[in-house]
Order: C-alpha cells, then sequence, then structure tokens
C-alpha cells in the first residue's frame, strides 16, 4: 500500500462541526409569565458534544392608559423595566430594557402611551457537557416580566398592560464524523 492509499483512507473519517438547533416560540402573552419546555439532550451517536449555547430573543409591548380625575393638567411621567430570560441546564440568557416617557394631560382628559422594547440574550458553556448528552429531556424555563412606575399628581386613573413574547434556542455544536460516501472507492473487490 503506497503513501496516497493511506492518505485518502484518513481523509474518510475526518471530523466536521456542525450545530444542531432546537426553538421554542412563546407568542405575545400578558406578562408577568413563565413557561417551562423540554428539548432533547444531545444524541452522542451524532458525534462529540463540543459547546451549547442558548439564546433568548423577546419583544414586548408595554401601554399606558391614563385619565386625568383632576380640574387642572398636569405633567406625568411613565417608566416601564422590561425582562425576558431562558434558563436551560444551568446557563441563563437574559436581557433587560428599560424606558420612560411624560405626558402633558388636560383636566379630564385620557391619555395612550404605548412602548416597545426588543430583546435579546445569549449564554453558552464548553464545560461539564456531560448533563447535556443523553436520551432525555432538559428542561427550558422562558420568562418574562414588567415592571412600571407613575409619577405625577396623584387623582389619576392608570391601566398597564404588557404583552411579552419570546423565542428560546438550545443549540449543540459538535464534531460529527463525515461520512465519505466514496470511502469504500479507495478499495478494488479484493480489498486492497
Amino acid at each position: 500500500m503506497n503513501m496516497r492509499t493511506l492518505m485518502a483512507i484518513g481523509l474518510a473519517y475526518t471530523t466536521q462541526a456542525a450545530t444542531v438547533t432546537h426553538t421554542i416560540t412563546v407568542n405575545p402573552t400578558l406578562t408577568d409569565w413563565s413557561v417551562t419546555n423540554r428539548v432533547p439532550q444531545f444524541d452522542a451517536r451524532l458525534g462529540k458534544l463540543k459547546s451549547v449555547q442558548v439564546t433568548v430573543d423577546g419583544a414586548t409591548a408595554p401601554q399606558a392608559t391614563v385619565i386625568n380625575l383632576d380640574v387642572i393638567p398636569w405633567l406625568i411621567e411613565l417608566r416601564t423595566t422590561n425582562t425576558v430570560s431562558v434558563s436551560v441546564g444551568g446557563l441563563v440568557a437574559a436581557d433587560t430594557e428599560a424606558g420612560a416617557t411624560q405626558l402633558r394631560s388636560a383636566a379630564g382628559s385620557t391619555l395612550v402611551a404605548n412602548w416597545s422594547f426588543a430583546l435579546a440574550g445569549a449564554a453558552s458553556t464548553n464545560r461539564n457537557l456531560g448533563g447535556w448528552i443523553g436520551t432525555n429531556t432538559v428542561p427550558v424555563v422562558t420568562r418574562s416580566s414588567a415592571r412600571t412606575w407613575y409619577s405625577g399628581p396623584a387623582n389619576y386613573r392608570l391601566d398597564w398592560r404588557t404583552a411579552a413574547s419570546a423565542v428560546a434556542t438550545v443549540a449543540y455544536t459538535f464534531d460529527g464524523k463525515c461520512d465519505d460516501d466514496d470511502k469504500d472507492s479507495d478499495k478494488d473487490k479484493d480489498g486492497r
């Protein structure tokens, strides 16, 4: 057997990085909420697990309706802080965004304020991967919350509503065997 034949056989069994991704979607729901789903553990038959990454992309849409019950106009400030997170196997990906607006209201008027926030977080690990490998599932806990504040005169009526959605992903990056379709083409029918 010459050196070229050995090299061709060796190339047939090289590794190639690949990723398997599991996605969970939570449709717009009034906050606060927490949803638990499950994704499969990494299947070791695919290759050697190298890292795990969890991500969360969220959107929140706070809405405030304020009615001035006073007999004079006033200035108010509305503030909100929105959080989205995903927790999987000890990894937590999260983001928090805050915003504020000032409203000037005439006596007896009704004002509506709308915001929107895009949130994103990521976390990854390449250590202690044994718990991620197997034939069972891993719980994925996705959460969203909103905290709101009002600052201004006391004679008012206020209604807050915040809807939030999220997409959480769990991605397994691994070295898989590159199965060459022609791996036996180096041999003739006598096995050389």
